[in-house]
């Protein structure tokens, strides 16, 4: 009985393993495209064309994601994903990322002075 609890107990660990390590994202000047694993079998995809993306913006408002250097991407747009707002959670070095995000995409920092993209 002891080991089928700590089984109960483990699976959720693994879970959470699988959708950290195994959601990703691929960046081309055209399109953002999101893959999030939630566990073994279930995957979604989300396609963003770059054209409808608003901002692109970080928070870091939990004590453990100063800790680790890591944060949340939201990434606003205006299609027809509901509410127009993805979020990846738990990117490692988001400005990082989020800079390599922009690069790719082409968006011009100076031209645009909000602080958000």
């Amino acid at each position: 009985m002891c080991c089928v609890f700590d089984l109960a107990l483990f699976f959720p660990i693994i879970g959470k393993y699988i959708d950290y390590k195994m959601d990703f994202i691929i960046v081309t000047p055209e399109s953002l495209m999101l893959y999030s694993q939630h566990g073994i079998f279930k995957r979604d995809t989300t396609t963003l064309n770059v054209v409808n993306i608003k901002t692109i913006s970080i928070q870091k408002d939990k004590f453990l994601y100063s800790v680790f250097n890591n944060g949340d991407i939201v990434i606003l747009s205006e299609s027809d994903i509901p509410y127009g707002e993805v979020t990846l959670r738990w990117i490692p070095r988001p400005e990082k990322r989020r800079n390599q995000m922009v690069k790719v995409i082409g968006i011009d920092l100076q031209a645009n002075q909000n602080p958000k993209i």
